[in-house]
Parts: C-alpha cells; structure tokens; sequence
C-alpha cells in the first residue's frame, strides 16, 4: 500500500508537469493507477481466495455419533482444497495505460516474472506523453511478485468454526460459518484499494439411524 502512494505521488507530480506543459488532463489516469494495481492483486491471489468456500464443501463429514438432547458442541474444521489454476493477469491487457513486457504470474503459475509498465497517454491521441525538455515518458514499473510452480494447479485452505447442538430424537443440527478474512485487495468503484469480505455460512443436519434400533443404540454405535 505504501509502494502504491509513492506510486501515486510520483505520477501526480509527473502529471502536474504535464498540465503545465501541455495542456492535457491527467487526472483520470492518476487516479485509475490504484484501481489497476489493486485488479492485479486481485488475480494475484484469485485462486486461493475464490475457492476458499469450495475447500470447506470437499470436507465430508462422516464422523462421531449425534450429541445427546440440548448438548452443543463447538469445533474447528479445517479443510483444503486443489483445483485447476489460472496462469496469468489476463484482464491487464485491457488497460491502454499498461505495458507487459515477459510474463505477469499469480501465485501458483511457474511463469517467468517480466515486467508491467505504467504510462500516461496523451488522452487525445492515445499515444505515450513524453516530456518536452527531456523526452521521457511519463511512467513507472510497477512491482509484481513471483509465482510458485504447482503444474497448473493451486491450493485453497480454510478454518471454519462448527456450532453444533443435539435436539433429541437422535438429530444434531449444526452450524458452520467462514468469516473471510484472508480476502485480496479487489478494485473499487473509486478507484481505491479495498479489502472485501466474501462470507459463507453452511447449516447442516446429521441424524442417527441407529436411533430407532435399540439393540445397536445401546452399544454406542
């Protein structure tokens, strides 16, 4: 966050320059710099956000006789799971202002890291704004991190916490809820960096079949 305001600073004095030299609003592009970077970190970290709700529903609950009546329990489950990977920040390329030179990998992709450039463009003409004395353009690499190798797949893990009560009659009711925390930086509609929170909440119910068998009920089966 704190690169991402130098970043930002930067640019707004760069830009400044520019209006002064040429007369061409920049303003948009300045503050569309921390909507990109925050898009990128968003695919950065895709594969091990979004199935942190898949990895939870791969966990089969097979285990332990019900809770007696009006007994609760309380309990973590932690699970994970592998699912296919996706391999590059494909949605940058839509940016004019973004420049990718080699790959731009997320975090389970082997892809070589390369480079990904920031320009202002002349908003006229869609070109590179270069300065009038030393006819440099006005931009900045933005840093992108490396990937880990997992042959086209990643890794989800998640820890949810289990409410579970027994209401009699051989039933338990259980509920389970994944608070989302570990969620990446996603765009905003402001254009700020922002952490958003996607929540899941499971309600179950186990009942014991044995229940109505008392010969196998009385054995603790």
């Amino acid at each position: 966050m704190k690169t991402i305001n130098k970043l930002v600073i930067a640019l707004l004095a760069l830009g400044s320059q520019s209006v002064a030299y040429s007369q061409i609003n920049v303003d948009n592009q300045i503050k569309q710099l921390p909507l990109i970077y925050s898009e990128y970190i968003g695919n950065y970290t895709h594969d091990f956000t979004t199935y942190q709700g898949a990895a939870n529903l791969v966990n089969l609950q097979t285990t332990g006789r019900v809770l007696d009546k009006w007994n609760v329990s309380l309990s973590f489950n932690a699970t994970g799971a592998v699912i296919p990977s996706i391999s590059n920040n494909s949605s940058l390329y839509n940016y004019p202002n973004v420049a990718i030179s080699g790959g731009v990998p997320t975090l389970f992709s082997g892809e070589p890291k390369g480079t990904l450039n920031y320009q202002l463009l002349n908003e006229e003409t869609g070109t590179p704004l270069y300065h009038p004395f030393t006819g440099e353009t006005f931009g900045t690499k933005l840093p992108i991190l490396d990937g880990v190798d997992l042959s086209g797949y990643a890794a989800s893990g998640a820890v949810m916490p289990k409410l579970s009560l027994g209401i009699g009659f051989g039933t338990e009711i259980s509920g389970m809820y994944l608070p989302g925390l570990a969620k990446s930086a996603v765009a905003s509609k402001e254009g700020d960096i922002s952490v958003e929170s996607d929540n899941m909440m499971i309600v179950g119910i186990k009942h014991d079949i044995f229940h109505w068998i008392p010969t196998l009920h009385e054995k603790n089966y």
